[in-house]
């Protein structure tokens, strides 16, 4: 559980940068967003590259940048991690 809770920090920080980091309904996530969000991960999870790489790669592949943002306005608005988002990151914690 505390993974996840890590992980979602990294994913919140770094999806607020999309906004400004182009768009469409693309599934790879722009360099500068997949650097960010590997990099705060591997703050957050205590180097855990491992699970940052396969979080990342799970969320691209479940979720396009605009799904990915309003998943992060949500997780804002009512500081708890989507269901679906914690999901898909679970997936690396096993």
């Amino acid at each position: 559980m505390k993974g996840i809770i890590l992980v979602s920090i990294a994913i919140c920080v770094s999806a607020g940068l999309l906004t400004g980091c182009g768009g469409g309904n693309q599934r790879e996530y722009p360099s500068t967003v997949r650097e960010n969000f590997l990099n705060l991960c591997l703050l957050t999870s205590g180097g855990q590259q491992k699970n940052c790489s396969c979080a990342l790669n799970e969320v691209q592949k479940e979720f396009d940048l605009e799904e990915f943002v309003k998943l992060e306005i949500q997780m804002t608005n009512t500081g708890q991690l989507p269901e679906e988002l914690a999901g898909v990151i679970a997936k690396c914690l096993k």
